[in-house]
């Protein structure tokens, strides 16, 4: 096949597959896709599968893999890839991964003068966006509705989250439908759980329900019957009296 020219094979008005030799850059392909396009200077560029999907980054190495409606790797992503989409975007300069997520969920890095390495995994109506130079590094959104993520190195989850600050991990269960979580701090753990939060137990009773003993720094504190036990694990043992509720 010469090269710059382009081979199709094509069945009615759907294009079964393209794929393009360029004079400077890899192939580039596009693959049982019913309106999808290939464009830009990048290489290695391939859809497959997939509708409505659009290639247009000016780097390489990306991938759009079935999916519906209006997918995008776009502006200076390398490396990227979007699988199993409905309406989902990666923009800027990013090397990102777009899996299984719906309605606008975006991966952008615009403004930012790095390559962010970000991913969006199972989600909708969700964003991982840039605050400025080098943020959104190795950030993720996972199983997250109406949820933000602009922090380095944090990873987002669940309802309604919006986390602007670096290192964070982050979990928001179900509300009332409005209420946004929002960390104040950076290189926190933080967690919205409004029927208790379990460890050791799959029925919690209070905020926090711990079954078994708690170590704070070198001292342990642990129950038996009505008694709470405070001790340093070999010599000292204090015990305090509780009258149950």
């Amino acid at each position: 096949m010469a090269i710059g020219k382009p081979a199709v094979t094509s069945y009615g008005s759907t294009p079964s597959v393209t794929v393009c030799r360029k004079r400077m850059f890899p192939a580039t392909a596009l693959m049982a896709s019913r309106s999808g396009n290939v464009t830009g200077a990048g290489g290695n560029n391939a859809i497959i599968a997939g509708e409505s999907g659009t290639i247009s980054s000016s780097f390489g190495n990306n991938l759009i893999l079935g999916g519906r409606v209006s997918q995008t790797i776009g502006g200076g992503s390398i490396d990227s890839f979007l699988i199993g989409n409905y309406d989902c975007d990666i923009l800027g300069n990013s090397y990102a991964v777009g899996i299984q997520s719906s309605e606008g969920s975006i991966i952008s890095v615009t403004g930012s003068s790095f390559f962010a390495s970000s991913s969006i995994i199972g989600s909708g109506y969700s964003r991982i966006l840039s605050l400025g130079t080098d943020r959104t590094r190795n950030s993720s959104i996972i199983s997250g509705w109406t949820t933000t993520n602009a922090g380095k190195g944090s990873i987002a989850m669940g309802y309604r989250v919006v986390n602007t600050n670096d290192g964070n991990l982050v979990f928001a269960s179900w509300n009332d439908g409005t209420t946004v979580f929002s960390p104040v701090k950076s290189n926190t753990a933080t967690f919205r759980v409004p029927n208790g939060f379990g460890i050791n137990t799959n029925n919690p009773q209070e905020s926090l329900h711990v079954d078994g003993r708690i170590q704070i720094t070198g001292v342990k504190i642990y129950a038996s019957g009505t008694n709470l036990y405070l001790t340093d694990g070999s010599t000292y043992t204090n015990r305090i009296n509780v009258t149950p509720e």
